[in-house]
């Protein structure tokens, strides 16, 4: 009884919801907030199942024991081991009628006002027969049983709905087979849906289908590629087609309501909220993550100059004792391989240190800034570049002045604003001075 066009939908929905799932298991997002929200998902449906065993009334031998057995009949048709829990509760005016699971129970419940409006047909009771049929399908084609497993395909646009509304084809095919293929029936069950017990017994179900022509305008096409039911019309003329009853009308929606569609799908919106929120929340986390593990693992990079590139740059540099940057590299290719040959004379292992804290701390850059008098050259000290965010620059400063205080010189740097400052680097022995503390040199 499954028709066609769900057994590819679900296809199609199965290998989505596979991969889906497969990217949200090796994610953080997947394996903190999947868990969670399939709790969230049940923990609702057992307080709704609670409120309607208490409220409802449970469908019994003893108990509304016509209907029980009218529920009997159709799961034993459809090939159930045993009926579903059937309860029966006021839906406010509402004709309405759905299947649930909780683990492994399965129920049905009905609206007092779809009883009524069925015995208003007078029709034997087939047309209730058709509605118990329609739902129990639901249960026995499986719809519920791997509802988690297809919960990405089902919020998606388009597919979601399109999986849906073939599956509603598929139960009343199932109604229909419970009634007989009683198509009178089963039409006229399907019609009261949409005017009531009464009215329904009355219309003339050839001038209800012809209304399908109608669902061919934009509008109504998007509409319906949001429903999760297609409209009534199209289901009564989709029973007429199982029977090969002549007149069946068919009608193509506009091939723009399709990119328009999700454009207005409420649910599709709100789960774009959600997702913004968890990435709001899960990207910075992985962005910290990444950085940390670019620092500590790293590999050396190539310098802009090599070491005899560097002494070739010192020799052709001016005799006088200008301050010249030989070397410029970012502060994790440091922490990786610091190559101490690219200055001559330089201590690798102060300059690693530096380096090591600086780039812990969120600095950008790590550029050696060395002097050259005559054949001798020597490092003057560490420039580190200063990133834009406030808590970063605020360490480095820190960091600056805990390195003045530890080379002997009392004082704090500042921060001025600019983009880069230097941790003076000569030993405690070098002739010139300490310079004056400051945060851009």
């Amino acid at each position: 009884m499954r028709s066609t066009r769900e057994r590819r939908l679900l296809v199609v929905a199965a290998v989505f919801s596979a991969m889906v799932w497969l990217a949200l298991m090796i994610t953080l997002v997947g394996l903190v907030y999947g868990p969670a929200i399939a709790c969230g998902v049940l923990v609702a449906r057992a307080f709704f199942i609670a409120r309607v065993q208490n409220d409802g009334v449970r469908v019994g031998p003893t108990q509304l024991p016509d209907l029980y057995e009218r529920v009997v009949r159709a799961s034993t048709r459809l090939g159930l081991a045993a009926p579903p829990e059937v309860y029966v509760m006021q839906g406010h005016g509402i004709l309405n009628a759905f299947a649930t699971t909780l683990f492994s129970r399965r129920f049905v419940l009905l609206n007092a006002e779809l009883l009524t409006a069925c015995h208003e047909i007078d029709d034997g009771g087939s047309s209730l027969d058709f509605v118990i049929g329609h739902e129990i399908g639901h249960l026995a084609l499986g719809h519920l049983s791997f509802a988690g497993l297809l919960a990405p395909a089902r919020v998606m646009p388009l597919l979601g709905p399109a999986y849906s509304r073939a599956c509603e084809y598929s139960c009343d095919a199932c109604g229909l087979a419970v009634v007989g293929d009683d198509i009178e029936a089963a039409s006229r069950a399907l019609a009261m849906l949409a005017a009531g017990g009464r009215v329904a017994r009355q219309i003339d179900l050839d001038v209800f289908v012809s209304q399908v022509q109608a669902s061919g305008g934009l509008i109504a096409g998007i509409i319906e590629l949001n429903s999760s039911h297609p409209y009534l019309p199209k289901r009564v003329a989709a029973l007429r087609s199982l029977q090969q009853r002549a007149g069946v009308p068919s009608v193509a929606r506009p091939f723009l309501a399709y990119p328009l569609a999700p454009l207005f799908n409420t649910g599709f919106a709100i789960g774009l909220v959600y997702v913004g929120v968890l990435a709001a929340i899960a990207v910075p986390n992985f962005m910290k993550f990444r950085d940390k593990a670019r620092a500590q693992g790293a590999t050396a990079e190539a310098p802009e100059h090599t070491a005899p590139e560097a002494q070739a740059a010192a020799a052709n540099a001016d005799d006088a004792a200008v301050p010249t940057v030989l070397v410029r590299l970012p502060a994790s290719t440091w922490l990786a391989a610091p190559d101490a040959a690219a200055v001559p004379g330089l201590a690798a292992g102060e300059l690693q240190r530096i380096a090591q804290r600086a780039a812990a701390a969120g600095a950008t850059e790590v550029v050696v800034i060395a002097a050259k008098q005559g054949d001798d050259v020597s490092p003057l000290g560490v420039a580190v570049g200063l990133p834009a965010e406030p808590p970063a620059r605020k360490r480095l400063i820190k960091l600056c002045t805990q390195t003045w205080n530890t080379h002997g010189t009392e004082g704090a740097c500042v921060d001025d604003g600019s983009d880069e400052f230097v941790f003076d680097f000569r030993p405690a022995a070098a002739a010139a001075p300490a310079p004056t503390p400051t945060s851009n040199r």
